[in-house]
């Protein structure tokens, strides 16, 4: 469903209208339909901040710069859409699974290898203390900034490959879908009837949402939630 369709769903659910065409549009809306609108997007983003789901899960390439070590979300590029990161809600550069990978550009892709994450602090007390020779990097870790840092600096080009998380989707367009999996698409439709009950002390429905969303958000946190992993073994 599209953005159109989830809100003329929540006001049908809401009996704000009984027909399946209202609202013709999700844009500029006023009273009821308004506020159908803003249940539907609230129910969205609530769901999307609620866990680290799979659907919002990416990766990313980025191009180093000879004697810069720290780079901003902005520096590097999805896998996906080959454009520029705009979407940044945390990096996987720890996930000990999924290690960030290295290779010098010039090289090629034959050349890749691990650059292991390090927590800042011991970052910091490895590679910011003294003089440190520009090398290959063999560490990674993210700073306060949220910027990854690589240790040692870079003294080449080097291609660096990593997962990180998406921040959430707005959906401004009555056209715009929802990025989880199309079956689940109506969990966000009883996220909003949870909301319109709270506001309208509407036991009914609310009663209706978590009886019929209930089984809807476990299969989804089954589905999409993190997964649990077993750790590394020790060498």
């Amino acid at each position: 469903m599209n953005k159109l369709a989830l809100v003329r769903r929540v006001a049908r659910e809401c009996r704000m209208t009984t027909s399946g065409t209202v609202p013709a549009t999700t844009i500029a809306q006023t009273g009821n339909l308004l506020d159908a609108v803003t249940w539907t997007d609230d129910a969205w983003n609530e769901l999307q901040i609620s866990n680290f789901w799979q659907w919002m899960r990416s990766r990313f390439t980025l191009s180093t710069v000879a004697s810069t070590s720290a780079y901003a979300y902005g520096s590097c590029t999805d896998l996906t859409t080959g454009t520029a990161i705009t979407r940044f809600r945390e990096w996987l550069v720890n996930d000990p699974q999924d290690p960030a990978t290295i290779y010098l550009t010039s090289a090629g892709v034959g050349t890749q290898g691990y650059v292991w994450y390090l927590p800042w602090e011991l970052f910091r007390l490895t590679y910011r203390i003294g003089t440190v020779i520009e090398s290959v990097p063999a560490n990674i870790t993210v700073d306060p900034q949220q910027n990854i840092v690589l240790g040692p600096t870079p003294n080449d080009i080097y291609t660096v490959q990593g997962g990180y998380w998406k921040s959430p989707q707005v959906m401004t367009l009555d056209a715009d879908i929802p990025e989880l999996p199309e079956y689940y698409h109506l969990l966000i439709v009883y996220n909003a009837m949870m909301k319109y009950a709270g506001s309208e002390a509407a036991a009914e429905i609310m009663s209706r949402a978590l009886r019929e969303g209930g089984p809807l958000r476990n299969q989804l946190q089954h589905d999409q939630g993190m997964r649990m992993r077993m750790a590394r073994a020790m060498v």
